[in-house]
């Protein structure tokens, strides 16, 4: 199961400085994804967010453009949502 981390913007920043400066080593999950709460995730993820992503997972779509077609989204809906 892929994993989500909850953590503040301005937190996430300084870790990410603090890399860049040297002063410590990213941490394990650096690549990860993040949300600063749970309402932002739950937010992302409605039905209509999670089919795009499956079709993205699946089809692999090459170039984007495809993806309104596939997914029956209006193409500035798709845009907004990636």
């Amino acid at each position: 199961m892929t994993q989500h981390r909850i953590t503040s913007h301005s937190k996430l920043r300084d870790v990410m400085m603090a890399v860049a400066r040297g002063e410590q080593a990213a941490p394990p999950d650096a690549g990860g994804q993040s949300f600063e709460n749970v309402e932002a995730l739950v937010r992302l993820l409605t039905p209509e967010n999670r089919r795009l992503l499956a079709i993205i997972r699946d089809r692999k779509p090459r170039p984007i453009a495809e993806l309104p077609k596939w997914s029956g989204r209006a193409a500035p809906k798709v845009t907004r949502t990636l």
